[in-house]
């Protein structure tokens, strides 16, 4: 919006007296271009875990759970148990809003339909890819570092944390084993970065193994739908199997990561056993045990 002053030239009784002003408010308008960009982001959700043949039963128990979280808009994924047919799905979600949360979505099963209907998303079972394709096979699974054998005490796990999903904002030269011209992120294959990952950037890739030949610094954020390679340093935040594949895992030569996730289950530097920092490590996951930290010797 832009004021312009436009002076009177109607004739005047006083020549001496400044001629009277009227603002004009021009509008100006700039068109914007139409773009689509697909990115991600780690985002931390909350898993509310209800069960129950009683819905109101069921807000009264997460409001004495939750007292101090209250009003606090923390975001939820509900897995519901339950075996109330019909079930009032709009009833429960109204309430759990009502009591100052934000429900976001529902782990898929019985009452997919009721969601679709109330625009509800619907989250992926535990083990099961977000994106609905196949996991690679434990075989298809390219090893660029291949582990030997180790024994039980060479083995330590951390316990299963739920962890969504990731955002990208710098572009990166990259190459794909598949298809060396392509310069772009969304090309199907293996994708290799043949320089440092450097503090602010962020490689996501889905399709295909990541492999970074010259390591990752902290800061900087590697992702990927399936297994992520990395022939140096990794620092930063490392994640394999971004859509949920539990069998895509993680194969660092000095292995130091602020944030470590394989299948949606993660792990933060303070909870990695120390006598793995700056070893060569790989990472795995069972469903039965969460993350499984392997030292490569």
């Amino acid at each position: 919006m832009t004021d312009i002053t436009q002076k009177n030239t109607a004739p005047k009784e006083n020549d001496n007296q400044p001629a009277p002003t009227t603002p004009v408010n021009i509008a100006t308008s700039v068109n914007i271009a139409t773009s689509v960009k697909i990115t991600g982001r780690m985002l931390n959700f909350s898993r509310l875990q209800l069960q129950g043949d009683d819905i109101d039963e069921m807000l009264a128990k997460v409001k004495e759970k939750l007292a101090k979280k209250l009003n606090s808009n923390l975001p939820i994924v509900v897995s519901l148990t339950t075996n109330l047919t019909p079930f009032d799905l709009k009833k429960l979600w109204h309430g759990l809003w009502e009591l100052g949360l934000q429900p976001i979505g529902i782990v898929t099963g019985a009452f997919d339909h009721q969601a679709k209907e109330l625009k509800i998303a619907i989250f992926p079972a535990d083990g099961q890819r977000i994106d609905g394709k196949t996991d690679k096979k434990p075989d298809d699974t390219i090893a660029k570092i291949k582990p030997k054998t180790t024994t039980d005490d060479n083995q330590l796990h951390a316990l299963d944390n739920q962890a969504p999903f990731t955002e990208t904002n710098n572009q990166l030269n990259i190459q794909h084993e598949n298809d060396s011209n392509s310069d772009n992120n969304n090309v199907e294959g293996d994708l290799v970065y043949h320089q440092i990952l450097r503090s602010g950037q962020s490689i996501n890739h889905v399709g295909g193994d990541v492999i970074l030949t010259k390591g990752i610094n902290a800061g900087a954020e590697a992702i990927t739908d399936y297994s992520l390679h990395i022939y140096g340093k990794g620092e930063g935040r490392l994640v394999a199997g971004a859509t949920g594949d539990k069998n895509a895992r993680i194969f660092c030569l000095q292995f130091n990561p602020s944030l470590v996730s394989v299948a949606g289950t993660y792990c933060l530097k303070e909870n990695i056993p120390t006598e793995l920092l700056g070893k060569a490590v790989e990472v795995s996951f069972d469903h039965n045990i969460g993350l499984i930290f392997t030292l490569i010797s």
